[in-house]
This record gives C-alpha cells, sequence and structure tokens, in this order.
C-alpha cells in the first residue's frame, strides 16, 4: 500500500466493518466511507459515511486509494464488478493485512487483496486482485488464488492448490493437495475438496 495515500472504503456493512478494525490498527488514514442508502455523517468504527459512489466522480484517481468493502456471495456479484468497474477509471485499489496474520516472505499479493486476522500463508503462495482470505484461514505452500476469490472463515487449503477466478469457498472447507478448483466455482461449508473432484 502507498503510506501517505488517504482511504475511502466502499461499504458499510460487516466486511467493511472487519476492514475498518484492521486498518484503524495498522494506523492508516481514512478519508470516509461510502455507501447508498446510509445517511452521511453516520459514524462507523473511528470513521463517518460521507457520500455514496458518485462522491468517487470528484476524486483524483491518484490522490486516494479504495478498500473494497463490499461483502460476496455466490449470487452477488457486485464486489467484482465495482472492482473491475473502479480499474478501468484508473483508480487503484489497496490491499490489506492484518497485524495478526502470518504471511510467509515468498507470498505475492496483487492489487486490492484483503488478508484478515488469524490467516497463514504459507511459502510461494500467490494471492490475486480483489481476492479475500477471511478470518482464520490457512493456505499452505504453493497455492493460486486466481483473482476475485473468496475465502470465507475457518477455511483450510493444502499445499499445491488451484483456484479459479471468482470462485467462492464457504466456511470451514478443506480443499486437500493437488487440487484445482475451476473458475466461479462453489465449495460449500465444510465439505472435503479432493483432486479428483470435479469442482
Amino acid at each position: 500500500m502507498t503510506q501517505q495515500a488517504e482511504l475511502l472504503v466502499i461499504g458499510a456493512g460487516g466486511h467493511a466493518s472487519v476492514l475498518l478494525n484492521e486498518l484503524c490498527k495498522l494506523g492508516r488514514p481514512i478519508r470516509g466511507i461510502l455507501d447508498t442508502g446510509i445517511q452521511v455523517g453516520t459514524p462507523m468504527m473511528g470513521s463517518s459515511v460521507i457520500g455514496d459512489d458518485r462522491y468517487l466522480d470528484s476524486c483524483p484517481t491518484d490522490g486516494i486509494e479504495l478498500v473494497n468493502g463490499i461483502g460476496m456471495l455466490p449470487s452477488r456479484p457486485r464486489r467484482i464488478e465495482f472492482f473491475h468497474e473502479m480499474t478501468e477509471r484508473g483508480f487503484r485499489f489497496a490491499s490489506v493485512v492484518s497485524n495478526n496474520a502470518t504471511l510467509s516472505a515468498s507470498v505475492t499479493l496483487q492489487a486490492g487483496a484483503q488478508v484478515m486476522a488469524g490467516v497463514v500463508l504459507q511459502p510461494n503462495v500467490m494471492i490475486g486482485e480483489n481476492v479475500v482470505v477471511n478470518t482464520g484461514s490457512s493456505i499452505d505452500h504453493d497455492c493460486t488464488l486466481e483473482s476475485n476469490v473468496w475465502i470465507s472463515p475457518g477455511v483450510t487449503i493444502c499445499g499445491g492448490v488451484q483456484i479459479g477466478r471468482g470462485s467462492y469457498i464457504s466456511a470451514g472447507a478443506v480443499i486437500l493437495q493437488n487440487a484445482n478448483i475451476k473458475p466461479g466455482s462453489v465449495v460449500r461449508a465444510g465439505a472435503v475438496v479432493k483432486p479428483a473432484d470435479p469442482s
């Protein structure tokens, strides 16, 4: 992340509150929160709502970074759509990594990646653009998560796993070593995915 850039957090739901909590701990300057349908001035986690997406029309693309606080469900692609819309307009997305996450020095994080508290990322893990790795998940060595993947809390991903873009891994799922998850897959909560599974 660019240390000097102010942040605009997009969304005021549950995922945004987790991000705001982490950003406060990291000491990042937050200009405010953008959300449709919430009154300007509404306080949230030490910040406040300052407008909706139209606020970005008056913002220079080089003066701020966006934090994608929009949550994701398999039937709700808005998080992904917003990321692509704003990237095409020239905005940059900040990555957020909790101080309580453990990352190997060889981990790669692309733009807008978010790594929450209690996450463990082992050597040679690649986290793509706009990926979220939620609370308490672990990803072992040599895994690749392509863009827009959502990892729910408490997921275990063993070594050598490939997860295709836009996939949704539900809470508590276990993905065994060398499994290949096709783009756009949904892995149900608590599932165990083996390499031979047609996920």
